[in-house]
């Protein structure tokens, strides 16, 4: 099974990818990093992990079929 786990920060948002194989060590595959899209825990932030999700299932040649991703609250930090 394909899996993204996923960051989100205040300035970046980092997608990993891994596969799961029952009773096996995770495999990484790929990591990719952009800027986080607007606040976080925004719509504008969820698209953003959308898009680099969408970006390293193309360069696998596959989506994940799941993801892991923690509790966003929007924040702002000054």
């Amino acid at each position: 099974m394909l899996v993204a786990g996923v960051d989100v920060g205040n300035a970046t948002t980092e997608v990993a990818l891994a596969r799961l194989v029952p009773g096996r060590a995770p495999e990484f595959l790929s990591v990719l990093r952009g800027p986080t899209s607007g606040a976080k825990g925004t719509a504008a932030s969820a698209q953003g992990v959308i898009d680099l999700i969408e970006r390293a299932g193309r360069r696998l040649g596959e989506q994940p079929q799941r993801i892991l991703l923690a509790d966003l609250h929007p924040v702002e930090t000054g």
